[in-house]
């Protein structure tokens, strides 16, 4: 994400994700973007199994205060492997991770 997007420092930026299982990925290219402008973001955790944890722990590195969405949802088409399979492990997720850093 640092390398597609541009603005000037400090910039105020609404975020907003649901990349069906990239936003990981997006997050961790996006250290000088989280750095240096005042955000807000929405981010979608459901689509892996342990996105909503890895999603927060990438903001609260950069100081962020983050939330969840309300209740649990099933993703019945999960992008692991069957042994993960939602029936299996009784695997409720959070929908949405939401962080701020102001």
């Amino acid at each position: 994400m640092d390398d597609a997007i541009s603005l000037p420092t400090k910039s105020n930026v609404f975020l907003k994700m649901d990349i069906e299982g990239a936003e990981v990925g997006a997050l961790q290219g996006a250290s000088r973007l989280l750095q240096d402008n005042k955000i807000k973001a929405s981010v979608c955790s459901y689509h892996n199994k342990d996105d909503c944890l890895k999603i927060k722990s990438i903001f609260q590195k950069y100081g962020y205060k983050t939330s969840t969405s309300d209740g649990y949802m099933v993703f019945l088409v999960d992008n692991t492997a069957w042994e993960n399979n939602i029936w299996k492990t009784t695997d409720f997720r959070k929908g949405m991770v939401y962080a701020s850093n102001y």
